[in-house]
């Protein structure tokens, strides 16, 4: 399409986008006016995302810059500066559903790549910590890629690099299989993990993190890792193990017959690979003690978080690459493993089908694969499409798509808190757990601090000059909702709607944080809800506690995607079965979070490796002419 092949704004587009960021971030007491050279930097930005949400974008820029003339008799680039913040503050706050929205996904790459100038966020007081080394007794060798052409023999073809597949590489790998490890993205050694997000968003993410759940109400975003090492690379490193009441409901329905003892040796040899430990005290930051402070105050309990980071340096940006390769992520523990033991690791290279026969033929661009075994580890949304493509039409290939909703608020303090030092998902809340909401930690560097705040403006120029005192926390809901995948077409799209349910655990979890933060003193409580943005007091979280409200109400994300290819004993339920093969091929397996017949209520990491770990062994042993269970 033509949109496809435009790359670079035009001279208009550039005029009206830099009108709108200059309504949109007035300069303020430190914060600097926006530099005319924001509109190449956004467009480099933008090179990364979909060829679709750049025409979107570009669209709703046009219609922000012309439908000024019907309020003001001018479009945008010709107003004065005053009316021209009035105007934009107004899309903000826009009684039409659409048109907030709208304009909340044209605002949010502006704000990312406004803040994340390094000048900017340091006139605001960011000074992130120096690089340091990591402690950690073994260096990571820089991998050697193979040449991804030609026909290539091996027993076992892996598709996929992250949690599930970079495990069962080293595992087969170290069994004597030989084993070749595909990966659709690049590998990108961690000396080039330079602390800035916008970099390593086009590094390290999938669509620069654009990746949506696309509802009547609006989209959520569910941010993708799409490098060697998977979502691993780009993860908060928390690592739980499945709860109890999850492993009970997969009993009941019928899936899955596991205890809790069943995979505890499997965590056991994970945990101890990857070196889970609880987070140390001078590492949680200030911003998790100020939130202990008030849901101590309120009778809550919270503790720290284990990770797979026990050589820590609080750099505070887990989720834009380890700088120190302290996060033991599948790209500097798995998959140098794998190599190590034989494992041929292809980089840059997407599988586009598999031809399933007596031997296995995965086709990947200018290379093919023949493997006598291949296990499919691509991640909730794109496993199943290579599944589609691949022939199979299982009925349940697609759906069943958990994604733990998830939300944030924040809040500003007179204190000084620099939440940006130590590890922003090092606490955690476990009290309302059983209700289905899991709080943990979360702060970011300004630029998604500001993507984060319900403002532009003299306001948000306002609160972002306080980011130092400001704090952040927040929680995923356990949902029972499920969403369907459309495959077939290009990417696949994820269609998820919120039920009752979840919108009320939503409304719990905003509450419950911003009473949390008026117990620890907060003098105001950022709250992403249409309508409830400022919380002044706890007469405001009252309101908001009765208030009507729906999904497009909620600033959103979600972080693990599950359940596409549900495991089940039955094969008229599952697209696998309890060791992971698929009911409708032999030797074809699935190794990843895809598989959970619903969602884990917590990180999924670490349960996934864990059934890594279980799947190589059944790998192996259908090699060696063991008879499907």
């Amino acid at each position: 399409m033509w949109y496809a092949q435009r790359m670079a704004f035009s001279a208009a587009e550039r005029k009206a986008l830099i009108a709108l960021a200059r309504a949109a971030f007035p300069a303020g007491r430190r914060a600097p006016a926006v530099d005319p050279s924001l509109a190449d930097r956004v467009e480099r930005f933008l090179e990364g995302a979909p060829a679709d949400a750049r025409w979107f974008l570009r669209a709703v820029l046009w219609t922000v810059e012309w439908a000024a003339v019907l309020r003001h008799g001018r479009r945008l680039t010709r107003l004065a500066d005053e009316i021209a913040r009035e105007y934009v503050e107004g899309w903000t706050h826009s009684g039409f559903l659409i048109l907030r929205l709208c304009f909340r996904a044209l605002i949010s790459p502006l704000k990312i790549v406004h803040y994340g100038e390094p000048q900017v966020a340091k006139a605001l007081g960011y000074d992130p910590p120096p690089e340091t080394t990591c402690a950690h007794p073994s260096p990571v060798p820089v991998l050697k890629l193979a040449k991804a052409e030609g026909r290539v023999r091996c027993e076992v073809a892996v598709i996929g690099s992250g949690a599930g597949g970079a495990t069962v590489a080293k595992e087969l790998a170290e069994r004597g299989r030989d084993v070749v490890l595909l990966e659709e993205g690049d590998y990108v050694p961690s000396r080039q993990f330079n602390r800035r997000p916008l970099d390593m968003a086009a590094l390290l993410y999938r669509d620069l993190g654009m990746t949506m759940a696309l509802g009547r109400g609006a989209g959520i975003p569910v941010p993708l890792g799409k490098a060697v090492g998977g979502t691993t690379t780009i993860n908060s490193g928390t690592c739980f193990r499945v709860p109890a009441h999850v492993l009970d409901r997969w009993r009941s329905i019928g899936d899955l017959d596991l205890r809790p003892e069943d995979l505890a040796p499997d965590y056991e040899r994970v945990e101890r690979f990857i070196e889970v430990a609880e987070v140390p005290e001078e590492i949680l930051g200030n911003s998790a003690r100020v939130v202990r402070r008030g849901a101590e105050k309120l009778g809550l309990h919270g503790h720290p978080l284990k990770r797979n980071a026990r050589h820590c340096k609080g750099s505070g940006v887990c989720c834009f690459g380890c700088p120190t390769e302290a996060k033991r992520s599948a790209n500097v523990s798995w998959v140098p493993a794998a190599v190590k033991a034989g494992t041929r690791l292809f980089a840059g290279v997407k599988a586009d089908r598999i031809e399933i026969g007596a031997r296995h033929l995965v086709h990947a661009g200018a290379l093919e694969i023949e493997a006598d075994a291949v296990v499919i580890s691509a991640g909730t949304l794109h496993s199943p499409s290579l599944l589609f493509h691949s022939g199979i039409r299982h009925p349940a290939l697609g759906r069943n798509v958990s994604i733990h909703p998830a939300c944030k608020a924040s809040a500003l303090f007179e204190e000084e808190i620099r939440g940006w030092e130590g590890v922003p998902q090092g606490f955690g809340i476990h009290d309302l757990h059983r209700e289905g909401i899991l709080f943990e930690g979360i702060f970011t560097p300004p630029e998604f601090g500001a993507f984060a705040l319900p403002f532009v403006g003299s306001r948000l120029t306002e609160v972002m000059e306080q980011y130092a005192h400001m704090a952040a926390f927040g929680f995923l809901i356990e949902d029972r909702s499920v969403g369907v995948l459309r495959l077939g077409t290009g990417r696949p799209q994820l269609f998820y709607e919120l039920g009752a349910p979840e919108m009320e655990k939503l409304r719990r979890g905003v509450e419950m944080l911003a009473r949390i933060f008026f117990a620890a003193g907060a003098r105001e409580v950022f709250a992403p809800v249409a309508g409830f943005e400022s919380l002044k007091a706890l007469g405001d979280v009252e309101r908001l506690r009765t208030a009507r409200l729906n999904p497009a109400m909620f600033e959103l994300s979600a972080f693990h995607p599950l359940g596409s290819c549900r495991a089940s004993r039955d094969p008229s339920r599952g697209v696998v079965d309890e060791q992971l093969e698929a009911h409708d091929a032999q030797r074809l397996f699935v190794v990843d979070g895809s598989v959970f017949p619903s969602s884990l209520a917590v990180n999924p990491q670490l349960t996934i490796m864990a059934f890594a770990q279980r799947a190589a062994r059944h790998v192996d042993a259908r090699l060696s002419g063991a008879p499907r269970c």
